[in-house]
């Protein structure tokens, strides 16, 4: 028969001796304890090292109990797979024993060994009850003669691991004792260690006190510099006032003059409308002369027609010669604008210029306040530094905290003395940006009234050009009309003789030529009006 799995006593066994070895090591590290305090020197130790001492043992103390802690987690994971395995070690059990029937003796023996011996490291906890109804439903089943008796395979084989896993333990358990005594070592070393830095620390204490004396001087100086501050604050601020004032005055006298500039533009721009409508008109009375021109005329309306151009014409020169004055009146005034114009603009260049070097003195001004700020501040840590050491002194000797009381109070007010440093240059800077800002304005909205001042200017020359040139042109025309007029009378003149000279076998020919006369016609040309007759037409 087939023995049952390990019984829970002896598993008990196992974490009991488990146990055991954890009170050993603690009762050990008890005793190592009490034997390093009855080692420890009888000279008095400071609180400082004692404090250390203490807590380095506490901190070890807490590295123990984690550990602890840490082994029963893995006591609890290896007792929860021993559960299983045991669950596990009786299916298969109830397996072999389905098939003992049909097993070999001897390859039984040999298989159930490693299985025995499995059995014997791990108990079974819960399934115990089961395993042994079931051994003794076998027992009832199978017939007697088969008994295999395995208690004696549970000595060696079965509980080795348990003892290697134990000796193991105790191997781990011998090492924490080393090392605790190791750090326990290390302790003593650095109490020793830490008494050296206390004698240290007492040297450093009186050299703190000589620097003390120091630092006192360091005050006196640093009152004597406040009142210079303050001076200089004094200063600057007055500084400030006047520049803010000045900034002001400039701004006024520039939109005074800016705005005398913005009327100028506008009686420019009206007087530009008014010459602009006026070559409209007379464009449109060249397109109507030009459709005139371009209609055929006859010769008894042509005279009439003459003496209209001719009084045109004196009309034309009449308004010519008032346009003429008028446009040298308006050129002279333009002219005067321009100059005017130009001394406005060399007199805002020369502000320019000195708002320029004000702002140079200014920013030169500024850079020596820089450099002030910065000697400043170099004081200004020292002190800090000095203070700070100080304060460190105050912690170990609290009786004479009554010095520091002025030094404290000269660093508030070092401090509100800064601040106030900072808000003027910040305004400082924030003015002479705006003034840069403006000045930048100003000299572009210069620049652009000027442009434009140039383009009506070249505008209005263009425009009398070309009004001068239609005016040409309608003279021209009218000179050719002339000569066309003064060719036709001749013409007239010179058929009146032939006419009374001729017999009267050339009246036929007469009433021919009179009945010729009406095809006569007068073609516009490039030069003026000529006569073209039938004749011509044909042989073109």
């Amino acid at each position: 028969m087939i023995e049952r799995p390990v019984k829970p006593p002896r598993k008990r066994n196992i974490h009991g001796g488990v146990a055991d070895t954890n009170k050993e090591g603690k009762q050990l590290l008890k005793e190592k304890k009490k034997k390093l305090n009855n080692s420890e020197p009888t000279t008095a130790i400071p609180l400082v090292e004692v404090c250390m001492s203490c807590s380095s043992r506490q901190i070890v103390l807490n590295q123990a109990r984690e550990l602890n802690s840490r082994l029963q987690k893995d006591m609890q994971a290896l007792k929860d797979v021993l559960y299983r395995l045991n669950v596990q070690l009786a299916r298969y059990q109830e397996k072999i024993r389905s098939n003992v029937a049909t097993l070999k003796t001897d390859k039984s023996t040999d298989k159930y060994d490693g299985i025995e011996s499995i059995i014997s490291t791990f108990g079974q906890r819960r399934e115990t009850t089961n395993t042994e109804e079931a051994t003794k439903k076998d027992y009832n089943e199978e017939p007697q003669t088969r008994v295999v008796d395995l208690s004696g395979l549970l000595s060696a084989q079965a509980l080795a691991p348990l003892f290697d896993a134990y000796q193991e333990n105790l191997q781990e358990k011998d090492n924490l004792i080393n090392d605790y005594e190791k750090q326990f070592e290390n302790i003593n070393k650095k109490s020793k260690q830490i008494v050296i830095d206390n004698k240290a620390l007492s040297e450093k204490v009186t050299l703190l006190e000589n620097e003390l004396s120091q630092v006192r001087q360091s005050y006196k100086k640093l009152v004597v510099e406040r009142e210079t501050a303050d001076i200089e604050k004094a200063t600057l601020h007055e500084r400030a006032e006047r520049a803010e004032s000045k900034l002001k005055e400039v701004y006024e006298l520039y939109e005074d003059k800016m705005g005398a500039m913005i009327r100028d533009y506008e009686t420019v721009h009206r007087e530009y409308f008014a010459v602009k409508s006026a070559l409209e008109l007379s464009a449109g009375k060249i397109s109507q002369l030009d459709a005139m021109r371009a209609r055929t005329v006859p010769a008894d309306l042509h005279e009439r027609r003459l003496d209209h151009c001719k009084r045109l014409l004196e009309e034309l020169k009449h308004q010519y010669s008032m346009e003429n004055e008028r446009k040298s009146e308006l050129v002279k005034k333009m002219q005067e604008d321009v100059r005017t114009t130009e001394e406005k603009y060399n007199k805002m260049c020369q502000e320019h210029e000195a708002v320029k070097e004000e702002l140079r003195t200014a920013l030169k001004n500024v850079r020596l306040y820089r450099r002030a700020a910065v000697i400043f501040r170099h004081r200004a840590r020292t002190a800090a530094a000095s203070a700070m050491r100080v304060r460190r002194t105050r912690s170990k000797r609290s009786k004479r905290s009554q010095h520091n009381e002025p030094l404290q109070q000269a660093l508030h007010a070092l401090d509100t003395i800064k601040t106030e440093i900072k808000a003027v240059k910040s305004r400082a800077y924030t003015s002479l940006e705006e003034l840069e800002r403006r000045i930048v304005q100003q000299e572009r909205r210069a620049a652009a009234a000027q442009v434009e001042h140039r383009r009506e200017l070249e505008r209005a020359a263009l425009a009398l050009q070309h009004k001068e040139g239609i005016i040409r042109s309608l003279i021209d025309k009218v000179a050719d009309v002339e000569e066309v007029r003064l060719s036709q009378t001749n013409a007239h003149r010179l058929q009146g003789i032939v006419s009374n000279s001729s017999s009267d076998s050339s009246s036929t020919k007469e009433k021919n030529k009179k009945d010729m006369k009406p095809t006569v016609k007068l073609v516009p040309s490039s030069g003026g009006y000529y006569q073209d007759k039938e004749k011509r037409k044909v042989n073109k």
